[in-house]
């Protein structure tokens, strides 16, 4: 019988959900204020994400928690998501 180790991939779908919602929220806040100074929202507040994203893992480091692997994966993503992000955002 195969099972599936559920909780193997549940860290990652909550943290990559949280950062999904952070970035939707911000996008929403550059469409809503409508104005040219709208992707300076984006520009200090999506860095002032990463930054976050890296406390966390520090402190995930320092208490030896595995899910610091995941949250390294997370870090990941949202450096690659930078320029698109800032594209869509300068845009909108």
């Amino acid at each position: 019988m195969i099972t599936l180790n559920k909780f193997k991939s549940t860290p990652f779908i909550t943290i990559a959900s949280l950062n999904l919602a952070a970035i939707i929220l911000l996008l929403w806040r550059v469409k809503v204020v409508d104005n040219d100074k709208a992707p300076l929202l984006m520009i200090f507040l999506y860095p002032l994400l990463i930054v976050i994203n890296l406390i966390v893992l520090w402190i995930l480091k320092i208490v030896k928690n595995d899910f610091y692997k995941v949250q390294v994966t997370i870090i990941k993503s949202l450096f690659i998501l930078i320029i698109p992000l800032f594209m869509i955002a300068f845009e909108l």
